[in-house]
């Protein structure tokens, strides 16, 4: 049994309130995934900018640690 949904709970328990993301946050933060592959001219979108993008943003409102973002995308490919 996944003890998924215990851990969402737990996420959701510790959200901060009136925590948000600017548009130059986001911003900042595309721009960086973009940086790691566009020497190579090429990527993976899905896994190298479409999924981290709002996972990271998602885990930075929720006071999460993002070095955690391996874990947090496994959990997020158990949901239905």
């Amino acid at each position: 049994m996944s003890t998924f949904p215990a851990k969402v709970l737990a996420v959701v328990r510790r959200i901060p309130r009136g925590r948000v993301a600017t548009y130059g946050d986001i911003a900042a933060l595309a721009a960086s995934l973009i940086d790691g592959f566009r020497r190579r001219g090429h990527c993976e979108f899905v896994d190298e900018l479409a999924e981290p993008l709002p996972l990271i943003i998602f885990m930075r409102l929720m006071g999460m640690d993002v070095s955690r973002l391996k874990e947090f995308r496994s959990w997020v490919k158990l949901m239905p």
